[in-house]
């Protein structure tokens, strides 16, 4: 478990990929996250304000909405502009990429090139900075 804590830390999953999305979400319930799926891109700034996320993964082809629209209004919105988002695409082209990271993702992974059991260890990654910065930023 990442953190002995009585609260998990809750991550967001935005992707209409339901093999990738339940592959995720089991390794990171293993690991003592709590983890919200989340297909429809016009529901995210909603979900995001109605409940305390630590981290997000965002798919950039989905279907109605593409995702740097769904990073553009994570990080626009003042309730959501600090949570870290990480791309989980297929698009590895250097223009998406540079994209992503220059519209504030926190990182830009390729479907292709990990696993879950890679992401369970970003998100370790990204949660325990995160909370250290939230930590320093409340002395």
């Amino acid at each position: 478990m990442l953190l002995d804590t009585l609260i998990p830390p809750k991550i967001l999953i935005v992707d209409d990929d339901q093999i990738l999305t339940s592959s995720l979400k089991i390794s990171l319930e293993a690991e003592g996250f709590e983890v919200v799926l989340n297909s429809n891109p016009d529901t995210i700034i909603n979900t995001l304000k109605q409940t305390h996320f630590s981290l997000a993964f965002v798919d950039l082809m989905m279907p109605n909405k593409l995702g740097f629209k769904i990073l553009k209004d994570i990080k626009n919105d003042i309730h959501t502009r600090t949570l870290p988002v990480i791309i989980v695409t297929n698009l590895g082209h250097m223009d998406y990429i540079n994209a992503g990271l220059s519209m504030g993702a926190s990182d830009y992974i390729l479907k292709s090139q990990t696993t879950s059991e890679d992401l369970v260890k970003l998100s370790k990654k990204y949660l325990l900075s995160f909370n250290a910065r939230q930590n320093l930023s409340m002395q």
